[in-house]
């Protein structure tokens, strides 16, 4: 018996998409369509675990408006049941640092908007570069001492490029207390 496994072929990864430099309305349309590939996931019932943009697929262009965003590699993904719907037996996570370095550390649907939060950040703030796991650690320990920080998007057109960065800060609210948002509060930000 042969055993064959057959997978949707994309074309190459977000980190791959961020070395070019981007139009801002090409960002926007890959955080939307990021937005909407987990709003699905979530709705199906999963939390991902492991988002960063090498596990973001892209195929067809994002000139040619054919562009479709799948997500890829699902070995931490958790079915989730019940309420209030995390996963309590993970006792380390082994995913890529800083996209798993949620202080809240409650493996549910928020800590993929965490790492959504962080993959929008990193879109707004590379041009023609990825980010370093550095610069990234670094951004992320700045959220966490300063929480009500704004001053990191003060060189940042007004409109689309301040809306998303509201988005990465509403992604990535530190205070257990607080409302994290979740993915169809961020897809209703392209539809509304």
């Amino acid at each position: 018996m042969v055993l064959y496994l057959v997978m949707d072929a994309y074309h190459g990864d977000v980190e791959s998409l961020l070395l070019k430099n981007l139009e801002m309305k090409n960002r926007e349309k890959i955080i939307e369509y990021m937005a909407s590939a987990v709003k699905y996931m979530h709705g199906e019932g999963y939390a991902h675990l492991d988002l960063k943009p090498k596990n973001i697929l892209y195929r067809g262009s994002l000139g040619e408006g054919d562009l479709d965003i799948g997500i890829a590699d699902f070995g931490l993904a958790k079915e989730l049941h019940g309420e209030p719907e995390a996963v309590q037996s993970m006792s380390t996570l082994r995913g890529t640092s800083p996209y798993n370095s949620d202080p809240r550390k409650v493996y549910n649907k928020e800590f993929d908007i965490w790492s959504f939060g962080l993959i929008v950040y990193q879109i707004l703030k590379t041009g023609a570069k990825t980010m370093t796991a550095t610069e990234l650690c670094a951004a992320v320990q700045k959220r966490k001492d300063k929480p009500d920080d704004t001053e990191s998007f003060e060189d940042l057109n007004r409109g689309t490029e301040l809306d998303f960065a509201r988005m990465f800060l509403s992604c990535t609210i530190v205070d257990k207390e607080q409302h994290r948002c979740n993915a169809d509060e961020i897809v209703s930000v392209f539809y509304s």
